[in-house]
């Protein structure tokens, strides 16, 4: 029902809703693409298995491409699609489409799914040459880019509100555990409720003193933080500043004293240096999705 109330409210041809985790398998921290928050917005599929499709768009493309085996299928339809039909709000996701699923079981099926996955991503990327910017130009989240159809009612938006009032309350425990474990760069008003959160206890740590730690940084500085530091494994940058805040070791972390942000590409191998010093997600640090 709410794939298809998504389809009757919105001028779309594809939809994309969140996955919440099943169960408490650590391993779910090593995934950062299920969950996006509670607004609509354009976004091209990479969850193939909690995403749905305009018959007509879907056939006149020629369906799945049948040569992917294991990974990449939702962002090469998605390319087709907007080839077919450009417009840059008729692909979207929508979080009232929960379904609930478990990254992975252990290590082994991590390394197995990602072989599987790093293979089908080198075939899409040979075959189309916008591959990796095709999905960075999705990542604006434009929110305000979404239309809603023109036979749209009152009453069927009081029927929407409802199912997604119902929907949300059931799931809200999963999302509030999404949410501490993760913050959403585009989605301010988050980030700036979880560090007030964190800030009456703890001292802000930035781990990654790049473009997007930086990002970060200005983000909060710019909402009036100011006791924060960097963290880096880059030796070379140790003491030295960004702004009024100093690039430290890691070794400089207390569990007493810092809640950790990770704003890194390198945010899986970060994660587990902070677990090897007794820190745990959502109670001693959060990654920022971008």
């Amino acid at each position: 029902m709410a794939h298809y109330i998504t389809y009757q409210k919105y001028d779309v041809i594809a939809v994309q809703g969140p996955y919440l985790y099943k169960t408490d398998n650590p391993f779910n921290e090593y995934q950062h693409h299920y969950y996006y928050g509670e607004e609509f917005f354009p976004k091209c599929s990479d969850l193939e298995g909690n995403s749905s499709y305009d018959a007509n768009a879907f056939y006149e493309v020629g369906g799945w491409d049948d040569e992917i085996r294991f990974g990449g299928g939702g962002i090469e339809l998605s390319i087709r699609l907007n080839q077919l039909d450009p417009k840059p709000y008729n692909q979207i996701y929508a979080p009232i489409c929960i379904l609930q699923h478990d990254y992975v079981k252990d290590m082994d099926h991590l390394l197995s799914k990602r072989e599987k996955q790093k293979g089908s991503h080198d075939r899409l990327k040979n075959k189309y040459s916008q591959w990796d910017n095709y999905v960075a130009n999705w990542n604006a989240k434009r929110f305000d880019l979404m239309k809603i159809r023109e036979d749209w009612t009152a009453d069927k938006e009081e029927f929407f509100q409802n199912l997604q009032q119902e929907i949300l309350t059931r799931n809200e425990p999963k999302i509030n555990k999404y949410k501490q474990d993760r913050v959403f760069l585009f989605d301010i008003e988050h980030v700036l409720e979880h560090v007030n959160e964190k800030n009456r206890e703890y001292q802000i740590a930035i781990f990654g003193a790049g473009e997007f730690g930086q990002r970060v940084y200005t983000l909060l500085k710019d909402n009036g933080y100011q006791n924060m530091i960097f963290i880096d494994n880059n030796r070379d940058a140790w003491l030295k500043k960004i702004g009024d805040s100093s690039i430290c070791s890691p070794d400089s972390l207390s569990l007493d004293t810092h809640f950790v942000y990770i704003a890194s590409q390198w945010r899986e191998e970060i994660a587990a240096q902070l677990r090897e010093k007794g820190f745990a997600l959502g109670v001693n640090y959060a990654h920022v999705i971008r």
